[in-house]
């Protein structure tokens, strides 16, 4: 019913200048206010296997996405 939160625009008007083009779907999921409180962990990648134990071993299950690239004009690419 593209139905999203109040705070998806003012979000979205905050950074959404700092992102490459989206769909509707993508900018509504990213700039959702419900999701802006995440952890983001950034890690080196010799170093997974031993994060991703040390997170388990706390009884913490994380998904792992993306990698950090040289910055360009839009800081944040979603494919």
């Amino acid at each position: 019913q593209k139905s999203v939160p109040g705070g998806t625009q003012r979000n979205w008007d905050s950074y959404g200048h700092k992102i490459g083009s989206l769909g509707d779907l993508q900018r509504s999921v990213l700039a959702d206010p419900q999701t802006s409180g995440g952890l983001l962990v950034s890690i080196d990648s010799r170093c997974k296997d031993e994060f991703e134990a040390q997170v388990k071993g706390k009884g913490l299950q994380l998904e792992p996405f993306g990698q950090l690239k040289r910055k360009s004009d839009k800081v944040i690419l979603v494919k």
